[in-house]
């Protein structure tokens, strides 16, 4: 019979199932116990009713009683097999299950030991990264030093040959600090070491800082900045140091692909106990599919892009980092052509909720 017993005439008329096999059986009825169970105790009913009805026929009696004796005996044989079977189902499937579990327990540790090794070879990439940014930033700042001093002509003058090639210096000596010190901070970041000194402070001073930062990088482009703020959002409530960073990060990523005479605008909004911010460009925007993985640490979308538009690909990783270390959270808008728009959030007063 099919399963739940539709094809039982017994399970089909009356809906109780005599035996818990009846609920998965696939046998047919004429082979199925509960049928068999049922015709031999209505065999036995029958021959019961015979012999107390027929009462001067003691010979058919005895014979009755006989046949139902052996009829009591064979539908014994038939709910044995029957409870038979279903202990035997049950060691089987109690037997998978001890399989089961122990296959399962095998393969937690195993991911409990890859866990391990992957958690040891975060630190020891962090600690690489530290010690190489530790390295890298100590002959970077010399470098930076003399070239100051050339520049500002304390040792003699320079002929303009010269002077431009101390500004060049100067220039991707800047660039490559900056680079290494995203990376001295993506190590604390991973590590968990990366301090965030909170305290209120001027909002709108530190847009201002944060856009005369990147000033003239944006007029080689001939890009404008422009700031719409809020005045209910005057006082905000973090670290100015890593939210400028934050700033500085996004005005950088929007002056790198928005394209000459281009336009970036700063707006701030009251949310109460938050304030939201974003930084909109008139740049080549961003495909749908590419929003879901810019946040990825040494990610650049397109390979034809990372070649036009060089970076380390840590910038927004660093920004999104930043922005959930101060409880809040980033997004980004954009569409191939539109620009993009990155929005986040960050408290306005202390103990402001996530």
């Amino acid at each position: 019979m099919a399963k739940g017993g539709r094809n039982c005439v017994w399970v089909g008329c009356t809906g109780v199932h005599p035996f818990k096999r009846c609920a998965y059986c696939e046998n047919n009825a004429q082979e199925c116990f509960g049928i068999q169970f049922f015709v031999i105790a209505a065999g036995i009913i029958g021959l019961l009713v015979v012999m107390f009805t027929i009462r001067d026929l003691p010979v058919l009696a005895v014979e009755i009683t006989m046949v139902i004796i052996f009829l009591i005996s064979l539908l014994t044989l038939i709910a044995n097999k029957e409870t038979n079977e279903i202990i035997i189902g049950n060691a089987i499937l109690r037997s998978l299950n001890e399989e089961l579990e122990k296959r399962v327990e095998e393969r937690t540790k195993e991911l409990k030991l890859l866990n391990v090794e992957l958690q040891k070879a975060i630190r020891v990439k962090s600690d690489f990264l530290t010690n190489i940014s530790h390295e890298l930033r100590t002959p970077l700042t010399a470098v930076m030093g003399y070239c100051d001093i050339f520049l500002e002509k304390k040792i003699g003058e320079l002929n303009e040959q010269q002077f431009k090639f101390m500004k060049a210096i100067q220039k991707n000596c800047k660039s490559l600090l900056a680079q290494v010190n995203n990376l001295l901070d993506l190590a604390k970041l991973e590590a968990g070491k990366l301090a965030i000194s909170e305290k209120d402070f001027n909002f709108p001073r530190l847009v201002s800082e944060a856009t005369v930062s990147v000033e003239p990088m944006a007029s080689k482009k001939n890009i404008s900045i422009t700031a719409s703020l809020d005045p209910a959002a005057q006082t905000v409530f973090g670290d100015p140091d890593r939210l400028e960073q934050i700033l500085i990060n996004l005005l950088d990523n929007a002056i790198k692909f928005t394209n000459y005479a281009g336009r970036i605008s700063i707006s701030s909004k009251d949310l109460g106990d938050r304030i939201l911010i974003s930084v909109e460009d008139s740049g080549i925007g961003i495909k749908q599919e590419d929003l879901g993985t810019i946040f990825e640490k040494f990610k650049q979308v397109e390979s034809v892009l990372s070649k036009r538009y060089p970076g380390s690909g840590i910038g927004l990783a660093i920004v999104k980092s930043l922005v959930e270390a101060h409880g809040g959270n980033i997004q980004v808008e954009s569409a191939p052509g539109k620009g993009s728009k990155f929005i986040f959030t960050i408290p306005k007063h202390k103990n402001a909720g996530g």
